[in-house]
């Protein structure tokens, strides 16, 4: 949905988790651990993606706060809340938090 009944047309980011989410159904269907590794790549390359835009378009270097931790930080957080979602079923949310701890886990190894 584009629009929140309450707000008008939702955040821009809130629009592209759900675009990524459903372009992951393209190659996954059900909400399992493939799916939700998926996710977290497409995620985490687009946040990416978007700090290295930041930082050129920048034209003071510390305008740009976010590193690659906090972008894998932020996809495993996500990850973490989707694994609260009492919309989708306990092994759906079981595979979010199975991904949401390797992401975790990732993060960690990096520091």
């Amino acid at each position: 949905r584009l629009r929140d009944d309450r707000n008008g047309f939702r955040q821009y980011d809130d629009l592209v988790q759900t675009l990524l989410h459903e372009l992951c159904h393209n190659a996954v269907g059900p909400h399992n651990t493939a799916f939700f590794a998926l996710y977290a790549d497409l995620r985490k390359a687009y946040l990416d993606r978007q700090q290295r835009n930041r930082v050129v378009s920048s034209k003071v270097a510390t305008l740009a706060s976010a590193s690659e931790a906090d972008t894998t930080s932020r996809v495993q957080g996500e990850l973490a809340r989707e694994a609260q979602n009492t919309a989708i079923n306990p092994g759906e949310r079981a595979s979010a938090a199975l991904v949401s701890g390797a992401v975790h886990r990732l993060d960690e190894a990096a520091d």
